[in-house]
């Protein structure tokens, strides 16, 4: 059984594990940087527009296929 002080702990290094995973997402953001360097690299535009659409997909369809009902 966990104590008072357990729940505690847990509480304050999930926050920060979420606070610095989110400090790091933003850095390398799909939405801004990748097209950016695709788009150095001569990708065309429907590359571009793809590339956030795959990363949306991705955080998605996890949710999408374990939810009830979907079978």
């Amino acid at each position: 059984m966990l104590s008072r002080r357990d729940y505690l702990f847990n509480f304050v290094v999930d926050t920060l594990d979420y606070s610095f995973f989110s400090l790091g997402m933003s850095f390398g953001s799909t939405v801004t940087l990748l097209p950016l360097l695709a788009q150095r690299l001569g990708a065309s535009n429907l590359e571009i527009g793809l590339i956030p659409a795959i990363a949306y997909l991705g955080w998605s369809f996890p949710a999408i296929w374990g939810g009830k009902g979907f079978w």
